[in-house]
């Protein structure tokens, strides 16, 4: 199975935080697993998260476990620096079949790889 192009919608401030979780995450040496498990949540969490491939996602409530797991006394470290420009960017990612032990190309493994992050025009943003 060759790779295939995929786009997704997501918030800029959603982006820019699970970059930024995976960045402090990678800063401590702690592997996905590892800050899932740390967060109290399924082992598979963070990886599905940072996969961008699908539509999980950190929310609200996320935020202090992050932290607490990271070991910061304040949730606002765990948010990225500035202000986000746009409400919605698109991202264009690369869907690459992941090899088998013995291998062959997984028919449902896959890993995504960043090619490109547009801004999207929202009605709102138009109007100012």
């Amino acid at each position: 199975m060759p790779s295939k192009i995929v786009e997704q919608e997501i918030s800029e401030m959603d982006f820019r935080l699970i970059l930024h979780v995976k960045e402090l995450r990678e800063d401590q040496g702690l592997t996905q697993v590892e800050l899932s498990q740390k967060m109290g949540l399924a082992s598979g969490f963070v990886g599905k998260v940072e996969m961008f491939g699908n539509s999980a996602k950190y929310n609200i409530r996320h935020l202090p476990l992050i932290a607490k797991a990271l070991g910061f006394k304040n949730v606002g470290e765990v948010l990225p620096k500035g202000i986000v420009k746009k409400d919605l960017v698109k991202i264009i990612l690369e869907k690459l079949p992941l090899a088998k032990k013995n291998g062959e190309l997984s028919q449902n493994k896959f890993e995504y790889k960043i090619l490109e992050v547009v801004s999207v025009e929202t009605k709102n943003q138009n109007q100012k």
